[in-house]
Order: C-alpha cells, then structure tokens, then sequence
C-alpha cells in the first residue's frame, strides 16, 4: 500500500507548486498532479480519498493562519480605539478644568493619566514641638517694621525625593521617625517657628509646636515631577495657600508624603508674616543637617531684625489685609513650568552683553527681562502698552549689620516700568530690570535704617497695591525668585532632592524663579497667566527654541 506525504516539490519558502510526493514501501517516488480549486489553493491529489495517514491539508493551515491574523488585528484595533477614546475623555478633562498638560506624546500621556489617578490620603496628623523648652527670657520675638506690615500668607514650597537606593533599608516607619525628631531638635533653634503670633508686633514662642502631617500617595515620584498638576500639588503641602490672606495659626506647617514607588517629598508652608525665603532655606538646612548628624551645616539663626529695624506697634502700621496684592483670583489661571537650561541662559546672557552697555547681567535679571518681554507680547502689544514689574531684592548683604543668617523679613520691593509694543526689543527689559535692582543700594539702605525708614518700607509695600488697582491699563508682573537658596541641597540622609517646586499658583502675572534640579543646572520659571496668553507665549517660545524640555500645570 501506497503512503501518503503532502509537501512542496520546493520547499525552501514552503511555497506548493501543485505537486505531491508518493512513496512506496520499496522507497522508490513519484508524484502525481493535484486538482486546483479557488485562487490556486491546492485541494486533494487526484485519486486520494483524503483518508489516512496524512498532515493537515494547505487550506485548513492558511485558514488558522488567517485567523490568527484577524484576532491579532481586532485585538490591536480594539486596544487602539480604546487609547483613543480615554485620550478623547481625557483632553475634555483637561479642557474643562484649564489642565496645560500636553499629551500628544504617548509616554507623557501615560504619566499624566497616573497623576490625574494620583490618590492622597492622610496618615496622621499631630504637632511636633521643641525638644528642649525654651527658656523663659527668649519667650517674647520681637518682629521688626518690616514683619509689620506683611500680611498672614502662607508661602508653600516642595522638595521631591527618589528612594532607588538598594543600600539603603530603612522603612517608612524609621524614615518618618528620624525626620520627626531632627525636626523636633530644629525647633530648639527656630524656637519662633513653634509660637503663636500675640499682637501685631511680637510672638509668643510657647512651643505650642507646628503643625505636622503624613499623607500616603498611590503613585510614583517619577510621574509628578514629569507632570505636575496643581491639583495634586495643593494636596502635597499642609495649607492650600496661593499667596492669599490666611487665618491659620502656625507659623509652619510640614507635610511628609511618601509615594507607592517609595520615594517621598516634603511640603512646606511657613508664613511670610514671620519670614522670607532666606529664612525658610536656613531652616531647611539645619534641618536636614540635624538629620545626617551633619554639625558643619548646621545654620543657627540670628534674631537681629527687631534691633536693626525696630517694630512700630501702632494701628497705622498694621498690614493693609484689603491690599489686591494679597486678594484669592477672581478668574482661573493655567500655570506653565518653562526649563531653562544652563547653555540657553549663557545664550541670552550673551545677546544681553552683544546688544547693550550691560556689563555682566545674572542669570535672573535676563530671564526675568526675557519673561516679562515675551509675557507682554502674548497679551497683545499692538498698541504700546504700559507694564510693571516687582522682584524682590535681599536686603541680607547689603546692610552690614545684617548676616545670611539673620532670621525675618529682611528685603524690599523694586519695580521696573516699561511701556512695549511691537517695536520693544526684549534686551531694553533687561536694562530696565538692571536699573530697578540698583536702586536698593547704598542710599536706600541708610534711608531704611534712618528716623524715616519704617516710613519708606509702608510706602515700598502700598506700590504694589496701588499699581493693582489703578484705573489705567496696566499690567503688574510680581516676580519672585528662589535661586541660589540651596534648596536642592537639602539631604536628610537618603539623597538630595530629584526636584524642587512651589505649591499651588494661581495668581495671575506671578512668576517664580527656581533653580533647576532637573537639568543639572538653570532655571525654572514657573509662569501663571489666561489661558489664550499662555498658549501664545508657549507657542512663541517654542519657536525660538527654548521648550526642549518644558512641561505644565493646570
């Protein structure tokens, strides 16, 4: 009997030319044509009945191997429509609550699919006070006239830490423990930070404590400092406070969040009726360096202020709490963080020297010039418009009696004002904010620190106020800048920050300054406008090439 073998006369692509092999028992072949049927499919040999010892016929393969191929298909399909329905669902979303996150990359829609999960819910909540009481005759802090006349607002700051460290063992429960009790330590030393204000010029420093809390957040570090939303980010510190007038009682709150991937980030709000930046930053590295067992770092504060600038404790030197500099927005606002790498700032640097008499501009008085030209454009120059813009200068450096350590309030405003149109070139800003900062010098100073000074500093704070409610057309910029504060060298012993950002902002024209951890170097600017100006100025800044690495919040 004859066996039966079903193949290919050339089999090399396995393709069949119409031809099958029969093989006798002897060994000896021959073949035999097969019958055609449809588009060439080969059918059965002439004469076989299709029983018998055979493999499956060429037909059925390719059927199972067109099927296969319309499973995979419906599968890639299906998964497709859903990426674009939840990318549809989604930028309605983002559309609706004046989100700016671009999406139009996968990866970043991913990441900001995860934020927009993110769930943060408290832990614990509890107040950490002093270690060491403190001693009676340092239970009254003087604020000095320049305290005086700064409303209660919350100034909230965030520091975000990756835990990839497999060296590293301690658990959540240990790393909360430490940072408790190097805090607790650090209070001994900004023993004000843990009173409660008494009247408008003093604290009662009673070590009622600050307020202290723990959140766990069902996400990853990685994803909120690519994708920063508001949102999240008012829930990452202990007071949701944008620069408004606050009825909180703590001069600091902290809150510790530590995120699903491991890593954590400390929020921070300190009230800027007791201190400024400077003040925090200090505070913050005597912290971590408490924390490390790290001595050499460890910044004690000077309580000179009152001294240097004495309170005025009488009702006409009360803080103006109607001021529209410290009013909530009466609109929303879409905020926008732009990265400027080092290399870009040496650029404009460079063009700033090349086109004008500016010799040796800093980093912040050209991106703040650039910021301010460009922020203009986008609103529309047309027709010359007036502007202004406020950046506050640090008086600690520039009066002898004062030390980087001197605890406090301890600067003033300045104001450029500039009228643009589509003739202005961006460099005359940079000029103009030059001029602006040289006017805290020397003179000014010794007018602070005469029988007048109090007056000058009322007067240096009312400005801004006035300017906001001005029955003219124009535009106040409130600038503010936390470059070279060393925030993003605060190590409590698993690492220094992977990032660095300020909380909620929502006030319109503000823009805040920060150096970039991100990028090894430059600046962050984080931008808050409408939302049709700030598409105009990303578009424009996108063309001239500066968002290679730029991302937003909402």
């Amino acid at each position: 009997m004859m066996s039966l073998k079903i193949g290919s006369s050339v089999g090399s692509e396995g393709r069949s030319l119409g031809r099958v092999l029969y093989k006798n028992p002897s060994g000896e072949g021959f073949s035999k044509p097969v019958k055609r049927r449809g588009r060439g499919r080969p059918g059965r040999p002439l004469g076989a009945t299709g029983k018998g010892d055979h493999k499956p016929r060429q037909h059925e393969r390719t059927k199972l191997r067109f099927q296969r191929r319309r499973t995979i298909l419906k599968t890639i399909t299906g998964r497709f429509l859903i990426w674009i329905y939840h990318t549809v669902d989604l930028q309605y979303i983002i559309l609706k609550n004046n989100y700016s996150t671009d999406c139009s990359q996968p990866g970043r829609f991913l990441l900001f699919t995860e934020v927009l999960k993110m769930k943060i819910d408290k832990i614990c909540e509890e107040f950490i006070k002093p270690s060491t009481p403190t001693p009676l005759q340092l239970r009254d802090y003087n604020l000095s006239f320049i305290d005086e006349r700064i409303p209660n607002t919350y100034v909230p700051l965030i520091l975000y830490y990756s835990f990839h460290d497999k060296k590293n063992t301690a658990t959540r429960s240990e790393m909360s423990r430490r940072l408790k009790n190097s805090l607790s330590d650090s209070l001994v030393h900004f023993y004000p930070l843990a009173g409660r204000m008494t009247d408008q010029a003093s604290v009662h420093c009673n070590d009622e404590g600050i307020l202290y809390i723990e959140a766990y957040v069902d996400g990853s570090v990685f994803a909120l400092t690519e994708c920063p939303e508001n949102d999240i980010l008012d829930k990452l510190v202990p007071f949701e406070s944008n620069g408004t007038v606050s009825s909180c009682e703590e001069q600091l709150a902290i809150q510790v969040s530590f995120f699903k991937c491991g890593g954590f980030c400390i929020g921070t709000c300190i009230s800027h009726r007791i201190s400024d930046g400077f003040t925090l930053s200090s505070f913050i590295k005597s912290w971590a360096a408490i924390s490390c067992g790290d001595q050499s770092n460890l910044m004690t504060p000077v309580y000179n202020a009152a001294t240097v600038f004495p309170p005025r404790n009488t009702p006409d030197f009360k803080p103006n709490l109607r001021s529209l500099a410290v009013q909530p927005p009466v609109a929303k606002y879409v905020a926008k963080r732009f990265v400027f790498t080092a290399s870009e700032l040496d650029e404009l640097k460079q063009e700033v020297v090349k086109n004008s008499s500016i010799v040796n501009p800093t980093w912040v008085e050209v991106l703040s010039g650039f910021l301010w030209y460009h922020c203009m454009v986008a609103k529309g120059v047309e027709e010359p418009r007036k502007s202004v813009a406020f950046h506050p200068v640090n008086l600690r450096g520039r009066i002898q009696l004062l030390s980087e350590c001197s605890f406090g309030n301890l600067f003033q405003m300045t104001k450029a004002v500039a009228t643009v149109d589509d003739q202005t070139a961006w460099i005359e800003l940079v000029q103009k904010m030059r001029d602006a900062f040289g006017k805290i010098d020397t003179e000014y100073t010794a007018e602070l620190l005469g029988e007048k000074g109090c007056h000058l500093a009322k007067e240096n704070f009312m400005e801004m106020g006035r300017f906001l409610g001005s029955d003219e057309d124009i535009e106040v910029f409130r600038f503010s800048s936390y470059c070279l504060l060393a925030f993003d060298e605060a190590d409590f012993g698993w690492g220094k920050p992977v990032w660095v950002s300020p909380g909620s902002t929502c006030i319109k024209n503000v823009i805040t300054l920060l150096d970039s951890v991100k990028c090894g170097g430059g600046i962050e600017a984080w931008v808050v406008m409408a939302g049709t100006e700030m598409e105009r100025l990303h578009q424009k800044l996108e063309f001239l090439g500066y968002l290679s690495s730029s991302s937003s919040s909402g």
